[in-house]
């Protein structure tokens, strides 16, 4: 290994200097030690800070909540207070008795002097009176703001000013009434605190709304007051968001942080910054300002990073650790981050906030930042000093080596002087003192040489002309294939008069050396040369050299010569020219093959007669054999006769008893063997037969031994004067035949009576019978009858190709045959299922029935499940596959792509800031963005076994199958820029004028050991990495992406 990684060096750098190679390894030591020391102090302070910050803001956190639970509390004890007390009245006084409002304005101002947390307590009662008691400052004395309304009479607003030291509760000093105002009536029972506490049976807080009277945001605790589950009134007491802003300021955290709350749907409630949590524009309401959308740069970065993490900001249950990073308090090493910490903020009452504290690193880096210094100075210093010691040690090693390298440059140039340098260094000493000895022995060596090498000259001329003397072609090549010597006969051969610089796989060309017998040059690694070269003694003479325009045919002899180590290092080829040899060759072999085919083409010829005769004889031995055994076999009674009736011999089987069969036949006449009307029958057919030269049928019955037999005579005439009678008894046949036809009629009427259509057909499409029927007859002609018929004559081509392809599949399988047809007519289609019943060898039978009715039933079943398969697997507003269709394709894609090997992509996206979309444009605004974002995605993606499916709310997820990875971006970079080109408005959007989508990629190819559910997992990866580079773009998942978001 450690030699390989030497080559690897040397090829890398080349050549270097001497100072370079001691040198270069010193320093890049010394700065890998000296950067090392750095980077582990530095990462040792990060770590530091880390946990620093960790504690720091743990410890901010729970004191902010802490103060921030006594600060509410306030409003619902003096809630409980009044509730307490007004109960109390209502218990002692009658029910009827309406309550005074006018009494519980001095305890109302008590509490509103005594504490500052309330902006306001007041009171409203359900018969529509209302009393209300605000804060007021003024600097030496205190004023409150009284509102109080009766049902249906104007608000009187008054001002209430007591004298006296600020919070004398006690102060006897009767307060001093000032009118401010009188309001329009209006119902305090339309406010929000009495619609929510008249809703409710235990305290609570009412949600936030625009404040009465004042350009502020509030929002209550409120109890409603009940007797016997009558309600009475409800009690409320209103802080207003500034109120909290103010509290928050006050807290006692870092220099340049901050502590903001807002609510789970984004909306800020307040902040220590002092910021308005609200808008207030001329001539509009009070309305609320989201937290993203702040004026303070931090608060904004820290609500989009974390919307980044947590997308919905409802499902955010635990405590969000995290840093940021953020132009905001100065530009020092650590200035541009932050540690945020965001946890749930919940109370009894109903409250559900989110608290964010955010910390600047400056606040500890002080002391990491002065040991960052020191290290890098000293670090430095310690590099400096450890180059300029390397330098010099340098310097001091190569002064004698460089001498020894001028030493060696003058003797490879033929100087004998030499000049080595002296050295302290021993090892360079002994190198001078061996680099003098070699000089010499160089010397001596060089002189040997130059006189054995002149000897060699001489013995070189002698074996040239021993070479030249013999009458063959000598070439000897070297080890590359090039040819270094060629004797006067190789040269005549080849028709050349010097020795070409080629190599050996282009000689065949240049010499033009063919494959005897044709125009293909010889193959270069079948060149004997070639061969030899590689270790193979050969011999060819497969070889013709082209020589003008005469073709020579040659033979060659190759050799390969080795050295000591056993190394070819010459290969010598022999070649002559054995053209007049080659040709002599071919004329006897000529010969030889035409004597060769006339022998064998007369021997054939003489096999051929002699197996003719053979076969002749056996056939005509064969044939009086079979005849013999047919007319022993032969059931019937066979006479010869002669034309007058007398019987010359006979052949009987005994089953025929109508002729008493005696040897002594022979010669007598019919008229004494037969009865009388059976012989005048036998001599009229006889007659016949001869007169007309035609085979005479005749059945007729015959009463033997008091049994009626059947039976059949044929009588066939053999010459003028002889006939031959065959007679048969067919009593059996006779019985079997009327036994069938009563069944054929028994089946007929079975037959009729079943719906389908029956016929019988013979292999050669002959039609052997046919029941027509009920169902098929307004398909058919009232003349139909097939019988007997070739159905080609009937039927069109294509229906009868059907029928018959059937029968031979069924007679040959003798197997029932099912198939349906469609045929068209009378202007609407008929659908017919035929069966196919083999009955025989040759014939079969074929039932048609009538599946209209039947398919129209399947058809419309079919139809149907389709429509809800395709609705089970549709997204409903935007028509595309929905997310359980998208995992039912997704596994069959990767188990067909892991049989076939090959990758599969998937690209998860979702529309950038779609929540601002539906609250800025409508949730209807909203589909029809989901809507045309589909319809462009299935523009972009042109595959066939491409899917894109809806995955959740506004998240999309496309399935590409066989796509590699830089496809799959390809295809995610041209869905970005579709929608671009939409240009659909979102004035809400942080990253454009426009909507756009976010993209993650993934690609794998399936194995055995993954599962497609990590597609998933790596898109959402590198979608989740999409929207924290800014969103508007598609990341390709890497393991660096994955480690990117899970650190």
């Amino acid at each position: 290994m450690l030699k390989s990684l030497e080559r690897s060096l040397r090829k890398a750098i080349g050549t270097v200097p001497i100072q370079t190679v001691l040198v270069l390894p010193f320093i890049l030591q010394v700065i890998g030690i000296v950067g090392l020391v750095a980077y582990l102090s530095y990462r040792s302070g990060q770590r530091s800070i880390e946990e620093l910050a960790f504690e720091l803001t743990e410890e901010v956190s729970e004191r902010v909540s802490d103060r921030l639970n006594s600060f509410l509390e306030t409003p619902h004890q003096l809630i409980a207070l009044n509730r307490r007390s007004i109960e109390a009245e209502l218990l002692a006084t009658d029910s009827n008795t309406p309550l005074q409002l006018d009494r519980y304005i001095p305890p109302f101002l008590r509490q509103i002097q005594t504490f500052k947390t309330p902006n306001s307590v007041g009171l409203t009662l359900a018969d529509g009176r209302y009393l209300s008691v605000e804060q007021g400052i003024s600097s030496q004395t205190e004023a409150y703001t009284l509102t109080r309304c009766d049902a249906l009479a104007p608000c009187q607003v008054y001002r209430y000013q007591l004298s006296g030291e600020r919070g004398d509760a006690s102060s006897s000093a009767e307060p001093n009434l000032e009118l401010l105002q009188m309001l329009t009536p209006y119902n305090a029972k339309q406010l929000p605190p009495y619609r929510v506490g008249s809703q409710v049976d235990q305290p609570s807080w009412t949600p936030i709304y625009p404040a009465q009277g004042i350009a502020e945001s509030a929002f209550s605790a409120v109890a409603p007051i009940r007797v016997d589950n009558q309600l009475i009134g409800v009690l409320e007491s209103e802080i207003t968001l500034s109120q909290i802003s103010t509290f928050l300021s006050r807290l006692e955290i870092a220099r340049a942080g901050q502590v903001f709350i807002m609510e789970r749907s984004g909306d800020l409630v307040a902040t220590s910054t002092l910021e308005a949590p609200f808008l207030k524009l001329p001539g509009e309401p009070v309305r609320r300002l989201q937290a993203d959308a702040s004026t303070n740069p931090l608060t904004r970065a820290v609500v989009e990073t974390l919307q980044q993490r947590q997308t919905e900001l409802d499902h955010m249950h635990y405590v969000e650790y995290f840093e940021l990073t953020h132009d905001h308090v100065d530009t020092g090493l650590f200035a541009k981050r932050y540690f945020v910490e965001v946890f749930p903020y919940k109370d009894q009452y109903g409250l559900d906030w989110l608290v964010v504290v955010v910390l600047p690193a400056t606040e500890f880096v002080g002391e990491l930042r002065e040991n960052v210094r020191q290290t890098f100075i000293w670090s430095g210093l310690a590099l400096l000093g450890a180059i300029a010691i390397g330098v010099y040690t340098t310097r001091w090693i190569a002064r004698p080596i460089l001498g020894l390298r001028d030493s060696a440059n003058r003797l490879a140039r033929g100087e004998s002087t030499i000049d080595i340098p002296s050295t302290p260094i021993l090892e360079v000493r002994q190198l001078a003192f061996s680099f003098r000895e070699m000089a010499n022995q160089l010397q001596l060596s060089l002189e040997e040489l130059q006189a054995l090498n002149q000897d060699l000259t001489q013995e070189r001329t002698q074996i040239e002309h021993f070479l030249n003397a013999i009458p063959v072609g000598i070439a000897i090549h070297q080890p590359n294939g090039k040819i270094t010597y060629f004797n006067r006969q190789a040269m005549e051969l080849l028709g050349v008069d010097h020795i070409s610089d080629i190599p050996i796989e282009k000689m065949a060309a240049s010499y033009q050396i063919y494959v005897a017998g044709g125009n293909e040059l010889y193959p270069a690694e079948r060149l004997p040369a070639f061969r030899a070269l590689n270790g193979e003694c050969c011999f060819v003479e497969d070889m013709e050299i082209l020589r003008g325009n005469l073709r020579i045919t040659v033979e060659m002899r190759a050799t390969p010569i080795y050295s000591e180590v056993n190394v070819v290092t010459h290969a010598i080829v022999a070649f002559q020219d054995i053209t007049q040899r080659k040709d002599a060759e071919k004329v006897l072999t000529d010969y030889n093959q035409e004597l060769t085919a006339e022998v064998e083409k007369r021997t054939q010829s003489l096999q051929l007669e002699v197996r003719e005769r053979l076969q002749i004889e056996g056939a005509l031995r064969q044939r009086e054999s079979t005849l013999g055994a047919i007319l022993t076999a032969i059931p019937d009674l066979l006479l010869r006769m002669t034309a007058d009736g007398r019987y010359i011999e006979f052949i009987s089987s005994g089953e025929v008893r109508t002729v008493s069969l005696t040897p002594d036949l022979t010669g007598h006449h019919l008229t004494e063997v037969l009865p009388p009307d059976l012989a005048e029958r036998r001599r009229r057919g006889i007659q016949q037969a001869i007169a007309t030269n035609e085979i005479q049928i005749d059945e007729y019955q015959v009463e033997i031994n008091g049994e009626v037999r059947c039976e059949e005579s044929r009588i066939i005439k053999i010459s003028k004067d002889e006939v031959l009678v065959m007679v048969r008894d067919i009593s059996d046949r006779k019985r079997t035949e009327a036994a069938l036809k009563q069944s054929e009629t028994q089946n007929l009427a079975i037959l009729r009576a079943i719906p389908d259509l029956m016929f019988r057909l013979r292999r050669d499409g002959i039609c052997l019978g046919y029941v027509r029927t009920s169902t098929l007859t307004d398909l058919l002609p009232p003349d139909f009858n097939p019988v007997g018929k070739d159905l080609l004559d009937v039927l069109p081509a294509e229906i009868l190709e059907r029928e018959l392809s059937a029968m031979h599949r069924a007679l040959e399988t003798q197997q029932l045959q099912v198939y349906e047809q469609e045929n068209f007519v009378g202007g609407r289609f008929q659908y017919e299922e035929v069966r196919v019943i083999p009955s025989g060898d040759d014939e079969a039978l074929f039932l048609v029935r009538d599946i209209s009715d039947r398919r129209r039933v399947e058809r419309e079943l079919r139809l149907a499940n389709l429509r809800l398969e395709q609705l089970a697997q549709t997204d409903s507003l935007t028509g595309v596959a929905n997310r359980r269709h998208f995992e039912d394709r997704l596994q069959q894609a990767w188990d067909s792509l892991l049989i076939e090997q090959h990758p599969l992509s998937l690209l998860l996206f979702d529309v950038d800031f779609f929540k601002r979309y539906n609250d800025t444009y409508g949730h209807q605004t909203g589909d029809e963005c989901l809507i045309r974002l589909t319809e462009v995605a299935q523009q972009v993606i042109r595959q066939p076994a491409d899917l894109i499916a809806r995955y959740g709310g506004e998240e999309f997820i496309i399935i590409l199958p066989y796509a590699d990875m830089q496809e799959a971006a390809q295809v995610a970079e041209r869905l970005c820029d579709a929608v671009r080109q939409l240009k659909i408005p979102h004035n809400a959007s942080g990253v454009s004028e426009y909507v756009t989508i976010s993209v993650g990629v993934s690609s794998v190819i399936p194995s055995p050991s993954l599962t497609s559910d990590l597609l998933i997992r790596q898109a959402d990866d590198a979608l989740y990495t999409a929207k924290q580079q800014g969103r508007d773009r598609s990341v390709v998942f890497d393991y660096q992406t994955r480690r990117n978001r899970y650190n």
